[in-house]
């Protein structure tokens, strides 16, 4: 199908209108706000694409993954269109998959520094992505926490993720929203980097 887009008058477009597979997703502007629906991973990386950060700056996009790609892949793609930058990721499970994605970035030169805060439960636990994670985090913070959140950040751009995904393989219905906002991003950075101190 076409996708559609609702653009307010003083907004550019965000990438090209392009025909997708039917119910590959749909993707509108609607005030100052994106919304996508997507049920394709290859169709997420077709259409959210951005490059002016003027353009963005306060506007937050709402996802419904229906599981058919999860945390991890929205955080590479982010990062392939900003560049090198610092990750800040708050979850309460890890996976190996999603954790070996991480390293994946990491030794391309992709995440500069990586701080993760998550539950006491996955720290006692020892579980296989808990353990290849912690290998490359500056820090590692262990807390009572059940949210997740993630802040990438670099000199041009500072973005806030939250979502009802883990770090995990989501396979189910999840809903994320990314904020394009600095100071979102440096709340959440705060909380993540030290905690509810």
């Amino acid at each position: 199908m076409l996708i559609e887009r609702h653009i307010p008058p003083n907004r550019t477009h965000v990438g090209q209108n392009k025909k997708l597979h039917q119910n590959a997703c749909s993707l509108s502007f609607k005030g100052d706000n994106l919304n996508l629906i997507g049920f394709e991973y290859k169709a997420l990386k077709e259409n959210f694409v951005f490059s002016d950060k003027n353009m963005l700056e306060g506007i937050h996009i709402d996802i419904i993954t229906n599981g058919a790609w999860s945390l991890h892949h929205l955080i590479h793609h982010i990062i392939k269109q900003i560049g090198r930058c610092k990750l800040w990721i708050s979850t309460y499970a890890v996976a190996a998959n999603p954790a070996e994605s991480l390293v994946f970035l990491k030794e391309k030169g992709l995440l500069e520094e990586i701080y993760l805060m998550t539950d006491r439960r996955l720290s006692e636990k020892k579980t296989k992505g808990f353990d290849i994670l912690q290998t490359i985090c500056n820090k590692v913070l262990v807390c009572e926490n059940h949210s997740k959140m993630v802040a990438l950040g670099n000199e041009f751009w500072k973005i806030k993720i939250s979502s009802s995904a883990n770090l995990t393989e989501n396979k189910r219905f999840e809903n994320v929203t990314v904020l394009f906002s600095e100071k979102s991003f440096e709340m959440t950075k705060k909380i993540i980097t030290h905690g509810m101190e």
